[in-house]
């Protein structure tokens, strides 16, 4: 297992109420299940406070930045003591 910090950026701080948080993982995989377990219901929540009534997952509404490169969603590497995995909002516009 490593040690993985997860920064929160933009918006999801204020979301999630926390600049960043640190688990013990194997892969990227094994840091979805517990991001989804711990701050998903938190997301929703404050979906919900906005008027937004479709669920979402808050893992598969992020972008990611394993140590500063860019990152699939469904990726499933392996992570090494000290990375670092950045989850940023889903941003579209026109």
């Amino acid at each position: 297992m490593a040690k993985v910090t997860v920064n929160f950026l933009g918006p999801l701080r204020l979301f999630l109420g926390a600049p960043a948080a640190t688990f013990e993982a194997g892969c990227v995989a094994e840091v979805r299940e517990v991001i989804e377990k711990n701050y998903g219901p938190v997301f929703q929540k404050k979906l919900r406070s906005m008027g937004v009534k479709k669920s979402l997952s808050l893992w598969d509404n992020s972008l990611f930045l394993l140590n500063g490169r860019s990152l699939k969603k469904e990726s499933d590497a392996p992570l090494k003591d000290g990375d670092k995995l950045d989850l940023g909002v889903t941003v579209a516009g026109g």
